[in-house]
C-alpha cells in the first residue's frame, strides 16, 4: 500500500506537476518576447522624426493660439479684469496698459486708450493675417517669425519695467516656446519646398522624351 501511495505521488510530481511549471515558463517567456517585441516598435517610432508637414501645421496652430489668447487677453483689459491669460503675445497688453497709467495724467485719456487699442488690434490682424496666408505661401511663416521676435523683444522691455513675478517666468517660457515651434515652421517649409523642387526634377526627368538615335550615313556612290 504504501509502495503503491509513493508510486502515485511520484507520478503525479513528475508528469501534472511538471507539466503545470512547464507551461507557466512558456506563458511567461512568451509575455517577455511581447513585451520585448512592443519595447523595439516604441522605440522604433521614437526614432521617427515627424515630417516637414506635421511641424509645419504644428506651428500654424501655435501661431493661431498666440492670436485667440491675445485678443482675449486684449478685452479683459479693456474690460479693466483682473483676469489675464499667461500665454499670449505681450505688446498688445503692455502698450494698453502704459497708455492707461499715463492716460489721466496727460490729460487725454479717451484718445491714449483708444490709440493703444487700435495698434493692439492691428498687431493682433497681422499675426491673423499671416496665419491665413501661410497656408498657401509658406513666406509668410518667416513674417510671423520676425513680428513674434518683435514681440520678444517687448517682453524684454516690459520684464524691465513691470514688476516681477511669478507669471513673468511663464510668459518667458511661453515665448521661447512659441519661438521655437515658429523657427520649426520656417524649417519645415524650407524642407518641403526642398522636396517639391526634387519632385519636379525627377517628374520633368522621367516624362523627357529620349533623343532619337542618330541615322547612319548612306555611302555615297564613287565618281564616274
Amino acid at each position: 500500500m504504501r509502495f503503491l501511495t509513493a508510486y502515485i505521488i511520484s507520478f503525479f510530481w513528475s508528469n501534472v506537476y511538471g507539466d503545470v511549471i512547464l507551461g507557466c515558463m512558456k506563458i511567461r517567456k512568451a509575455e517577455e518576447e511581447k513585451k520585448a517585441m512592443f519595447g523595439k516598435k516604441k522605440d522604433a517610432r521614437a526614432r521617427v522624426p515627424s515630417s516637414p508637414e506635421t511641424r509645419y501645421q504644428s506651428a500654424r496652430s501655435s501661431l493661431l493660439l498666440v492670436v485667440v489668447l491675445t485678443a482675449i487677453n486684449l478685452l479683459l483689459l479693456v474690460m479693466r479684469s483682473s483676469t489675464q491669460f499667461l500665454f499670449s503675445a505681450s505688446f498688445p497688453s503692455y502698450l494698453y496698459i502704459i497708455a492707461d497709467e499715463f492716460a489721466d495724467y496727460l490729460g487725454m485719456g479717451t484718445v491714449l486708450r483708444l490709440g493703444a487699442l487700435a495698434v493692439g488690434v492691428c498687431d493682433i490682424g497681422l499675426y491673423l493675417l499671416f496665419w491665413f496666408l501661410s497656408k498657401n505661401a509658406r513666406g509668410f511663416m518667416t513674417a510671423s517669425l520676425v513680428l513674434f521676435c518683435a514681440d520678444c523683444l517687448a517682453y524684454l522691455f516690459g520684464f524691465l519695467i513691470f514688476e516681477f513675478d511669478a507669471s513673468s517666468v511663464i510668459e518667458a517660457v511661453f515665448h521661447i516656446w512659441v519661438l521655437w515651434t515658429l523657427i520649426a515652421g520656417v524649417r519645415a517649409a524650407r524642407d518641403l519646398k526642398c522636396q517639391e523642387q526634387t519632385a519636379v526634377m525627377m517628374a520633368s526627368t522621367m516624362t523627357a522624351e529620349p533623343e532619337a538615335p542618330a541615322q547612319p550615313e548612306k555611302p555615297q556612290p564613287p565618281a564616274m
